[in-house]
């Protein structure tokens, strides 16, 4: 990669990072991911300390999942610092949504396409200190590509940033 070594700065365990959430229906899986969402946007205390980022398979899981967070009663995020990026984000919006993605306590949600070749670059040395982006991965890559890509749109030129995945079954 053209912007160096990555997997120095990215915290990743299988064993640890993986959930694996068997539901026929979007309630239980959401509510796995939103706990994912404040445990690493928040770390300890009532401020947010990080940025999170949330990939999904489809725009329909993107606008669910949407749906659900803006409608938490008492969320300990700004519900303003959430955005979405999908096929139907102009790209005058995408550009402004893609540099938001790396501020303190921001939440993205984005389609797989996004979790591939897009920049997403955290200028927010809070952020870095705290650890920088999280990224949450809600699908299964079905190519090894896929997954490098998606697990490196955080800890790049080397910064920190994490990784975690809650999938469904």
């Amino acid at each position: 990669s053209i912007f160096g070594e990555h997997d120095d700065r990215l915290t990743f365990e299988a064993s640890k990072h993986v959930k694996v959430i068997e539901t026929k229906t979007y309630a239980p899986f959401f509510d796995e991911i939103y706990r994912e969402v404040v445990k690493y946007l928040m770390i300890t205390g009532d401020a947010p300390k990080r940025a999170v980022m949330v990939f999904f398979n489809t725009s329909h899981e993107v606008k669910l999942f949407y749906d659900y967070l803006s409608s938490r009663v008492d969320p300990p995020y700004d519900i303003t610092a959430i955005s979405t990026l999908d096929e139907a984000t102009s790209f005058k919006e995408r550009q402004s949504r893609i540099l938001r993605s790396g501020w303190r306590g921001s939440i993205t949600l984005a389609t797989a396409e996004y979790a591939r070749g897009t920049d997403f670059i955290c200028r927010d040395s809070f952020v870095q200190l705290y650890g920088g982006v999280h990224v949450i991965l809600t699908y299964f890559p079905m190519r090894l590509s896929d997954w490098l890509h998606a697990r490196l749109r955080t800890a790049r030129q080397g910064l920190s940033g994490s990784v975690s995945m809650v999938l469904h079954s």
